[in-house]
């Protein structure tokens, strides 16, 4: 119920839902395919209560939550749950425009996806890390890897925003 309320901008009845995600107990950490989907739900859930934190103005809270979401991120040893961990914190720091750190985690992210074959994940990196270069004044030479990253998601189904 989180996300479709997030979209809506519903955040503090988000916000209620992903409070009651969080504290569901998760499994250890195993070699199953059903115990990285959990992680990976976490990750998402962590990602989202930043972004709903961030909009219902509590940065604090925001940056407690994006190290959090990193940590369990690193530690699960999951590939996908890492990169997605890396592009929630990076639209975090692109909210708060923290420009060094959004394009750390974009190009983190880029790396990432590339060498796993995450296309999709590839598109939002790229759009990230023109939004970074953007705003460092580097506009001119930018604007084409933020069209690049905006087809790259479209080509696949996808837009900005959905993930």
């Amino acid at each position: 119920m989180a996300e479709p309320l997030f979209y809506l901008g519903e955040m503090a009845s988000a916000r209620a839902h992903l409070a009651q995600a969080i504290v569901l107990p998760v499994p250890q950490h195993g070699r199953s395919p059903v115990f990285l989907l959990d992680e990976g739900s976490m990750v998402r859930c962590l990602g989202y209560m930043a972004r709903v934190l961030w909009k219902l103005g509590y940065p604090a809270q925001v940056l407690a939550r994006v190290h959090e979401m990193l940590t369990y991120a690193q530690a699960s040893s999951h590939a996908f749950t890492l990169m997605r961990a890396l592009y929630y914190a990076g639209l975090i720091h692109m909210g708060r425009r923290e420009i060094a750190a959004a394009q750390q985690r974009a190009e983190a992210v880029l790396a990432l996806s590339t060498k796993q074959g995450f296309g999709l994940n590839m598109g939002y990196a790229t759009f990230l890390r023109g939004w970074a270069l953007a705003a460092q004044g580097q506009r001119e030479e930018v604007l084409a890897q933020m069209h690049q990253g905006l087809a790259a998601t479209r080509a696949m189904g996808a837009i900005l925003g959905e993930t």
